[in-house]
């Protein structure tokens, strides 16, 4: 048996790993015929939530976040990393409320979000999608990234779960148990880490929907299917009947979508590449704004797959996880897939860029940092010198003094236009107190 219809539902709408915020989201949110609490989780450098009060937006960063005693992952192996820290933290420090729904900002979903909230009875522990366990799907790469402190757990099948946590609903019993054993040493990557810490203790876990083995009776084949949770595609169908209460991940809205795409928007691929902490994600966002394909976070679709048309754009962070990319076979790649290859190199005052990386450990000392920024550098203008392909820098203080015409500026290098974004100045906190 469900919630109560009445009930009062709260929301944490996890923005944490996007710079340029989306807010379709909170708007479906506010067309719910139930009562809805609203909380925005979002990075300290990302930009200003538009639509909501500055009371309903808590900030964090990684740095704050592993002074508590998380163990973050290295990049690429979880995205956002410490978004589900900044949840726990938040969902403890208010111990009254009994039960919170986190939402991924590119969560959507097709009917009315009351329907979905009341559907988890009361005394579940955690409700998510597509909760398997490692033997329904072992083929999973994050599965070996769970580690307890004891070591127990590695290895051992029948503890570890796993689900799509770009929806979820936690109790305060789960949060407690969550965020004391993520301080004390349990680590991985969220989609595993939350469910196995769990299930592990006994607590009670079911899945949203589908026809997984953790999906109760009253909810199978209801929420989501294969094809609308997880897939390759970006977009909520346009026709989609708003009866079906259907959940979509990852939607990704193009505000430009209404404007013709002639032969060249199609075949350009668009490439955006510099250092670590240099605003790669920054620019990325921004692109897919203005009606690319793609993704500003660590995971890129387009690692495993090139789409058949364009425009797409390809962020390339250096080093990219543990090692160095390379874009001259990037290039190459796009080019034998027919594409017209262009690139956006990031440029961000090397003092600020720095302090971020060993803000976020991507360096372990500012020796380090600065050799690898020169690397960096060295690797990206040598590709685009043997390829001769069409490329523009973008500074990150530009976009953060100039603001919408700095973002239009660069985008109509590429035959695009803003869709409009503030932009936060990320630099203002590593010169405080001559840091």
């Amino acid at each position: 048996m469900g919630a109560a219809a009445g009930s009062r539902h709260t929301v944490l709408l996890v923005a944490h790993g996007a710079k340029v915020p989306d807010c379709g989201l909170y708007k479906e949110l506010l067309g719910a015929t139930c009562k809805v609490e609203l909380q925005v989780l979002q990075d300290t450098e990302a930009a200003d939530f538009p639509v909501v009060s500055p009371d309903q937006v808590s900030r964090s960063c990684e740095r704050d976040l592993e002074m508590l005693g998380y163990r973050m992952l290295r990049s690429g192996q979880s995205s956002p990393r410490g978004a589900y820290a900044a949840v726990l933290e938040f969902a403890a420090a208010h111990d009254s409320v009994q039960h919170f729904w986190v939402l991924n900002y590119d969560v959507r979903f097709s009917g009315d979000w009351a329907h979905l909230f009341s559907a988890v009875a009361d005394e579940v522990d955690f409700a998510a999608p597509m909760v398997v366990r490692r033997r329904d799907r072992p083929d999973w790469p994050y599965w070996d990234s769970v580690s307890a402190p004891s070591g127990d757990v590695a290895g051992t099948d029948f503890k570890l779960l796993a689900a799509n946590c770009c929806a979820y609903r936690l109790s305060q019993r789960a949060v407690q148990l969550l965020r004391t054993s993520a301080r004390t040493g349990w680590t991985g990557h969220e989609d595993a880490l939350l469910p196995t810490i769990l299930h592990s203790a006994g607590l009670l876990i079911e899945d949203l929907g589908g026809t997984g083995p953790f999906t109760p009776a009253d909810r199978r084949g209801r929420f989501y299917s294969g094809a609308t949770l997880g897939s390759e595609s970006d977009f909520m169908p346009p026709t989609t009947d708003s009866s079906q209460d259907l959940m979509y991940y990852p939607v990704r809205p193009r505000p430009n979508s209404a404007r013709s795409v002639d032969a060249g928007d199609q075949t350009m691929a668009i490439l955006v590449m510099g250092p670590e902490s240099s605003g790669t994600r920054l620019m990325t966002s921004l692109l897919i704004d203005a009606g690319c394909y793609g993704d500003a976070t660590h995971r890129q679709r387009i690692d495993r797959t090139i789409p058949q048309s364009g425009p797409i754009v390809w962020r390339r962070s250096f080093p990219h996880g543990d090692g160095w990319p390379d874009a001259v076979a990037a290039i190459r790649r796009l080019q034998s897939s027919g594409y017209i290859a262009k690139a956006v190199v990031m440029t961000r005052d090397w003092h600020c860029v720095v302090q971020s990386q060993l803000e976020r450990r991507h360096a372990t000392d500012a020796e380090t940092a600065l050799a690898r920024l020169q690397d960096s550098y060295r690797r990206i203008y040598q590709a685009l010198c043997e390829t001769n392909i069409f490329y523009i820098n973008v500074s990150y203080e530009s976009l953060i003094l100039n603001g919408g015409a700095a973002v239009s500026q660069a985008l109509a290098n590429f035959g695009l236009s803003s869709a409009g974004a503030t932009i936060g100045n990320g630099n203002e906190k590593h010169f405080r107190n001559g840091v």
